[in-house]
């Protein structure tokens, strides 16, 4: 993750890492599939969203396929 001008982007990014030290997995995929919720309520995922959701997961340690899977149930979720 690149580093912010107000350092926001970095201290999100140590949080997240620390929290994926005491999640478990079901806990790290819920915390993203919340994340991912608040993202699409008001329109559907922007290029920058889905970005940032991404990088969560990664920080999350979470592997690249399952928040790719996250991601996907929760828009299937909406459009229902």
């Amino acid at each position: 993750m690149t580093r912010r001008a107000n350092g926001g982007g970095e201290q999100l990014h140590q949080w997240l890492t620390h929290l994926s030290g005491v999640l478990t997995a079901h806990g790290a995929e819920q915390f993203l599939t919340r994340m991912t919720a608040i993202a699409v309520a008001d329109a559907p995922l922007s290029i920058a969203e889905r970005e940032a959701l991404v990088a969560m997961g990664a920080a999350l340690a979470m592997s690249a396929s399952h928040v790719g899977g996250v991601l996907q149930a929760v828009m299937a979720d909406v459009e229902d």
